[in-house]
């Protein structure tokens, strides 16, 4: 894989990518932080279950967090790769892209399985009336 090369080409496609990539990853962040900040307001509120709730969106934004410091981390790694010739950041980006879609699929593998249990034990529940 030696003779791969990083044409201009190539260069601006990453760039551009890494702008709407970085776009993404702020709106996701703006998200997780409304995420939180509803949670603690529900805990405080008094509200039913507030404790619950709270809890769940932390785990809900816990979730979310890892994906988006590897985003962050490809963005100025592909950055930094390109604006400085820099082998060493190139392999970060390409490590950081192989761990973000790792974790994605583990997770949506993960919701899957939660969705087939949830269908079956609805099924079974609605089998027993």
């Amino acid at each position: 894989m030696e003779n791969l090369k990083m044409t201009n080409s190539i260069a601006e496609n990453l760039l551009t990518a890494t702008k709407w990539l970085k776009f993404l990853n702020i709106v996701a962040a703006v998200g997780v932080a409304l995420v939180v900040i509803f949670g603690l307001f529900m805990a405080v509120s008094g509200a039913h279950q507030g404790l619950l709730l709270l809890v769940t969106y932390m785990i809900a934004a816990g979730i979310y967090a890892y994906p988006l410091i590897k985003s962050f981390s490809l963005v100025s790694n592909i950055r930094e790769a390109i604006n400085s010739d820099s082998q060493n950041a190139l392999e970060s980006a390409a490590e950081n892209f192989k761990s973000l879609l790792k974790y994605m699929g583990v997770l949506t593998i993960v919701v899957l399985c939660l969705y087939v249990v949830i269908l079956l034990c609805a099924v079974i529940f609605v089998g027993a009336l």
